[in-house]
């Protein structure tokens, strides 16, 4: 499991769990830049707002429902399973069922973050591992090193303030770039995506600055 920050209280990080990773040498890890590849990535851009049905009671979302940070206190809001409870997670609205997408989240200075996607009938009271035998595709970042479902690898450079993801939904292909400088920070291998998918955002610990 993923330590909690700050302890047992409210505004650490809750249990979102990952399978046991793989730490990858550092000779093995290589840099990789394109120039103009966030620019050429940016043409599948499309319109993202955040789901306040899915999101966990603990995360605040802005009344355009285009940014997210969590709070100190856990909000009185109905239960469904739409819900993401324990994990403090919400869901993109818009679905995606096939073609290209891109979208980019400024994470800005934050001490840990998770971003990818889900399946929209991924159990959102899920307090196992998230990993893509779940239905989850979701990269991690505690501060020193990333994390996901397959292995962990330390950051090569300055973590980026702001993350792209692309997802080509036929290919099977889901990477994260830093949209400051257009490196890839990670890409999952090819999956055979079936069914609705959604984007997920996760600010994990608590911030007075939200991810946008």
């Amino acid at each position: 499991p993923l330590p909690r920050e700050g302890g047992q209280g409210s505004g650490g990080v809750q249990d979102v769990k990952l399978q046991p990773p793989e730490v990858v040498p550092m000779e093995m890890r290589t840099v990789c830049r394109v120039p103009g590849l966030v620019e050429a990535l940016r043409r599948f851009r499309g319109d993202m707002t955040l789901d306040p049905d899915t999101a966990n009671p603990e995360l605040v979302l802005s009344e355009d429902r285009r940014s997210v940070r969590r709070g100190d206190l856990r909000q009185a809001l109905p239960d469904s399973p739409e819900r993401f409870d324990p994990g403090p997670c919400v869901l993109g609205r818009e679905p995606l069922t096939s073609g290209r997408h891109y979208w980019e989240v400024e994470v800005g200075e934050r001490a840990s973050w998770a971003l990818g996607v889900c399946r929209e009938n991924a159990n959102r009271k899920e307090k196992g591992e998230l990993f893509a035998g779940n239905g989850f595709w979701i990269l991690v970042f505690l501060g020193s090193y990333y994390n996901s479902s397959e292995r962990a690898f330390a950051p090569l450079r300055d973590p980026p303030r702001r993350v792209g993801i692309f997802l080509d939904y036929e290919a099977g292909h889901l990477s994260f770039y830093s949209a400051n400088d257009g490196s890839l920070l990670y890409t999952f291998p090819e999956t055979p995506f079936s069914g609705t998918l959604r984007a997920l955002f996760s600010p994990l610990s608590s911030s007075p600055t939200p991810m946008t």
